[in-house]
């Protein structure tokens, strides 16, 4: 590197060259990038198995929320590929799929030796939620907890009016209105018969 004008930079691993036809082609040692997250994924591929131990250390930690479940399988099985075969079997053909398939099976092996709490507290609850049905996530609880938190007017919402008064007495029915509202979708000669028969009553009472 030095024949072609490369020097070190700032950044631990960068290397730019003076040379001006080079200049503008940086040059990375994997083996010497710093052991920050946005690293990480370049230096898996480095020559020592210190810097890729460090490297998948890294990606452990943060992977997942910054890259995905499906990266850090293939980043898995990369690891284990890499760290866990020597010699002869490291000349075995490998394939994106290959990996997939490693990665996924040391990640069961992982979780199977986990609680539920365990696996849920490296989840994103939410992400979790919205691959239920409305069904699944309503299971278990008493109707209380299932309305819990909704305003009177969300309890409602999508309820026909036969369906809202289903289990409330006439009275209960009745509450809170003004006698316009009572009386609304009577006809007169209904109010006028219901009178009668309150008079009579008020007369049979006496």
């Amino acid at each position: 590197m030095e024949r072609n004008g490369y020097f070190s930079t700032d950044h631990k691993g960068v290397y730019q060259s003076r040379n001006n036809l080079l200049k503008e082609i940086p040059i990375l040692v994997l083996n010497e990038l710093s052991d920050e997250t946005h690293n990480a994924f370049v230096k898996c591929f480095a020559s020592r198995k210190t810097s890729k131990v460090s490297a998948f250390k890294t990606l452990e930690r943060h992977g997942i929320s910054l890259f995905g479940s499906r990266f850090m399988w293939f980043v898995k099985g990369l690891m284990q590929f890499w760290l866990g075969m020597e010699g002869d079997d490291m000349k075995e053909e490998l394939t994106p799929e290959k990996v997939m398939e490693i990665g996924k099976m040391f990640g069961k092996i992982a979780l199977s030796g986990l609680s539920e709490d365990e696996i849920l507290s490296v989840c994103d609850r939410e992400k979790l939620v919205r691959k239920l049905t409305i069904e699944e996530r309503l299971a278990g609880l008493k109707p209380k907890e299932r309305l819990a938190g909704l305003k009177p007017k969300e309890r409602l919402a999508g309820l026909k009016p036969k369906e809202r008064l289903a289990g409330l007495k006439p009275k209960e029915r009745l509450a809170g209105l003004k006698p316009k509202e009572r009386l609304a979708g009577l006809s007169v000669k209904e109010i006028e018969d219901y009178l009668k028969a309150l008079k009579k009553s008020d007369k049979s009472d006496n």
